[in-house]
């Protein structure tokens, strides 16, 4: 009788990944703070791929130049992208180290704040105005500003 077939590692790790994401959120919604490890590279240079993240839930308005963690199409974990401009109460977002922003979101979307980074042994909050400047000089110099979302 041959050996049952086992799943291909990489869906077993998918897998993890998934279960883990579910569980930070779980954890999230119930108001508890949580670590997760950042994947990609779409945050540099503040925030780099293996880069171990403290996230809190939102319990306010999420102020301009915060680093946060946005629902994805499911409800689930998202991206953790940087809140570059308000308007109408919505939340205009974007990658550090992307030219495109994301677009406007409504606080609704928002997650929970990036509080925390830690890599090697170091750990700080991040730096909200010098990452909004950044994130903006970027986009001056591609051409892109925010546009205002139409109502």
């Amino acid at each position: 009788m041959p050996p049952p077939a086992q799943p291909p590692p990489e869906a077993s790790a998918a897998a993890q990944q998934a279960a883990a994401a579910d569980l930070a959120v779980a954890q999230l919604e119930a108001g508890h703070p949580v670590t997760v490890v950042a994947r990609g590279g779409s945050m540099r240079p503040l925030i780099r791929d293996g880069d171990a993240l403290r996230l809190a839930p939102c319990d306010g308005a999420v102020p301009v130049g915060a680093v946060v963690l946005l629902r994805g199409p499911d409800g689930g974990f998202g991206v953790i992208h940087r809140v570059i401009a308000r308007w109408g109460g919505r939340l205009w977002v974007k990658g550090d180290a992307l030219p495109q922003p994301d677009g406007w979101f409504p606080p609704a979307a928002v997650l929970a704040q990036v509080v925390a980074v830690r890599r090697g042994g170091r750990q700080w909050a991040p730096a909200r105005r010098r990452g909004v400047l950044i994130s903006l000089s970027l986009g001056l110099l591609r051409g892109r500003l925010p546009r205002q979302p139409r109502r």
